[in-house]
């Protein structure tokens, strides 16, 4: 909560940051041009940590589950990064208003699921 709480006074401080793509790297800039760079490239570090981890483990599990050692892996691992480059083209804020919301509506039946599953539990536990 803290650090929402400090967001919030940053950017009613400074509202035109709240237009940016990335209101943390303009308020960063508005104190010093160095503290944006560093931002800016501990921005990129993380998202490409961030997908390298992601991109590991989406080609693991695709080799356990189908093919084991004849698994492409590099062939795979190039393809789903070349796929996730052409994505980043699109700008970030671009992506967060489609991606999002997508993932946020198929997320909807699995908690219709959740719910459903845990009011049958529920029902065969003994009554206390």
């Amino acid at each position: 909560i803290v650090p929402a709480w400090c967001m919030i006074a940053a950017l009613a401080a400074l509202i035109s940051a709240g237009q940016a793509e990335l209101p943390m790297a303009v308020l960063a800039g508005n104190l010093h041009p160095i503290l944006e760079a560093s931002y800016g490239l501990l921005m990129g570090l993380g998202m490409f940590s961030s997908s390298l981890a992601a991109t590991s483990a989406v080609v693991g599990q695709l080799a356990v589950r189908h093919g084991g050692e004849r698994f492409p892996t590099r062939r795979v691992t190039t393809l789903l990064l070349a796929a996730a480059w052409l994505l980043s083209l699109l700008g970030f804020g671009n992506l967060v208003g489609i991606i999002y919301p997508i993932f946020g509506y198929a997320g909807i039946p699995f908690l219709i699921c959740l719910v459903i599953n845990w009011i049958k539990e529920r029902k065969k536990l003994p009554s206390q």
